[in-house]
């Protein structure tokens, strides 16, 4: 079964987040000057986020990242990232990550929920 646990210090989500990052800015043809700045701008917006720790049986599998915020008058959530390791990947903890977002959302009073990941394969937009 998949639990969540939100994480007091984000350092190791956040090294692997911008190391993912630089690669997806790289991927799409920037330069390496220009992705680490893109990077840098972004750093700011992540501190408002907050990080859960993906587990299984008692083991860090991954991490989901999500906020919320004012957008044309209407809070609104966002999983700005949502990563399982390839170990476990596949094994239901993606989407019981993004079920656990939107909750986490919800309760703060979203009622739209924006998807954005790094990776290629996992970029989806989807509201709800």
């Amino acid at each position: 079964m998949t639990e969540f646990s939100v994480v007091d210090d984000g350092t190791v989500w956040l090294k692997d987040f911008e190391r993912r990052l630089v690669a997806a800015y790289r991927a799409a043809g920037l330069g390496m000057d220009a992705a680490a700045e893109f990077v840098s701008k972004g750093r700011a917006t992540v501190g408002d986020w907050t990080v859960a720790g993906i587990m299984d049986a008692g083991v860090r599998v991954g991490f989901v990242a999500v906020s919320v915020a004012e957008r044309n008058g209407q809070l609104a959530g966002r999983i700005g990232d949502l990563r399982v390791t390839t170990e476990y990947a596949g094994q239901g903890h993606e989407e019981a990550a993004r079920e656990w977002a939107r909750g986490w959302c919800a309760e703060r009073g979203a009622r739209r929920v924006s998807v954005r990941f790094t990776e290629p394969a996992l970029r989806e937009v989807s509201a709800g």
